[in-house]
């Protein structure tokens, strides 16, 4: 539901992920602190314990959550390994893995001086073979694409890529074709504060 809820308002003011790209561009003030918050696992934190917890669908998938990681601690508990589940599974989780996602949303919306409105936040990313892998799994380069046809499944992803550059006259009027997440993160940087760093909400 909150995706569903980021794709219908993207840029608006009820997109749950808007806090975590509409401060950028900014300066590297701006960008080390939100490193920091999202690579100590404060994002992850606040978003489980944050005030989006209280609505039905937020508790139900909270429960989800909880069951999951029960079964996840379970497992490392029957290997006698209680302990690695925190060093190896939940650490990284709430720090690296929600810090990486952080910066790739970041860098998918963007904004795009002289876009047309409805596109201003739409980018996809050619991106190298190690950077799909790390920091881009499942196709999450072709991010355009996957706003404006949220059905296709995440393997047909490049297939529509592909058809949709076949037939449009100049794709760029749609998309920021960026070559890459870093090039997008050196576009996130600028010498003069634009405004001030909102912790993210998702």
């Amino acid at each position: 539901l909150t995706h569903f809820a980021h794709h219908r308002l993207l840029g608006e003011a009820g997109d749950p992920d808007l806090a975590n790209y509409l401060p950028f561009p900014a300066d590297r003030k701006v960008m080390m602190r939100k490193a920091l918050y999202e690579f100590m696992g404060l994002g992850a934190i606040r978003q489980f314990f944050g005030p989006s917890v209280n609505s039905s669908g937020a508790r139900s998938r909270l429960f989800q959550i909880v069951v999951t990681q029960a079964v996840i601690f379970f497992g490392f508990y029957s290997a006698g390994q209680p302990l690695m589940y925190f060093a190896l599974w939940l650490l990284p989780l709430v720090t690296l893995t929600k810090g990486f996602a952080q910066f790739r949303n970041l860098a998918e919306h963007l904004i795009r001086p002289n876009a047309p409105g409805v596109n201003e936040r739409l980018r996809t990313f050619q991106s190298s073979f190690l950077e799909r892998f790390f920091f881009a799994p499942l196709n999450f380069n072709c991010h355009a694409e996957h706003h404006w046809y949220t059905s296709v499944p995440y393997y047909r992803l490049p297939a529509l890529r592909k058809l949709l550059r076949a037939r449009a006259a100049d794709y760029s009027q749609f998309a920021e074709w960026t070559p890459s997440y870093v090039a997008a993160w050196k576009e996130a940087i600028v010498k003069k504060t634009y405004k001030p760093f909102a912790a993210s909400t998702r």
